[in-house]
């Protein structure tokens, strides 16, 4: 396969260090997946842009703002690549101008939102608060679209059996059919939301 097109991680932190951008930090296509992706309590909003477009010299300053807005909260990133010099491989990632925007919600980060709003401080804040998640809604959030209940939240556990054990307690009163339902469900959440919770712990 193809070698994946990244600038070295030494050129970003010289890039973060040097320059005016203290509002949006530089990553390299190598960075992605470790500062965007599996930061599962961070919503990250990336500005992909060329050294060459206009656009996105005129936007820069816009960018700053945005990250000076956010600047006092932590689950919000402002990162900036250059798209002509990094490659980044994701499902709902289309590159096909400059500049380009994308929100990556805090437990949504294979369900990216492209943005394409007016190019204003006061659009941009709209956008990102109305789509902003608090790392308090993951527990929610990893369960199939508000299918699994309050209560099979709360029974919490940290192993297969603790779970289905608590979830069988529960269930004894409502019949052997409804408490394989029961587990079936908490099964599920709890495989969706593994690699969430390992993130966590380390």
């Amino acid at each position: 396969s193809p070698r994946l097109l990244t600038e070295p991680v030494a050129e970003m932190d010289r890039l973060n260090d040097h320059s005016l951008n203290g509002y949006m930090e530089n990553i390299a296509g190598s960075q992605f997946q470790d500062k965007v992706i599996d930061q599962v309590t961070q919503n990250s909003f990336v500005f992909f842009h060329a050294p060459w477009c206009a656009h996105c010299k005129s936007l820069e300053p816009v960018m700053q703002e945005v990250g000076r807005h956010y600047l006092e909260d932590p689950s919000f990133m402002l990162y900036r690549i250059d798209g002509t010099k990094n490659d980044v491989l994701h499902p709902g990632v289309k590159i096909v101008g400059y500049p380009t925007l994308y929100f990556f919600p805090a437990h949504g980060k294979f369900s990216p939102l492209e943005y394409d709003g007016e190019r204003t401080l006061e659009a941009m804040i709209t956008f990102i608060d109305a789509f902003k998640q608090e790392p308090q809604q993951q527990q929610q959030q990893e369960g199939s679209e508000g299918s699994v209940s309050d209560d099979e939240h709360k029974i919490g556990g940290n192993s297969v059996s603790e779970i289905v054990v608590d979830a069988a307690g529960e269930a004894e009163e409502v019949g052997r059919q409804q408490q394989k339902l029961a587990e079936q469900r908490l099964q599920q959440q709890l495989e969706e939301g593994k690699e969430q919770r390992a993130l966590e712990v380390e």
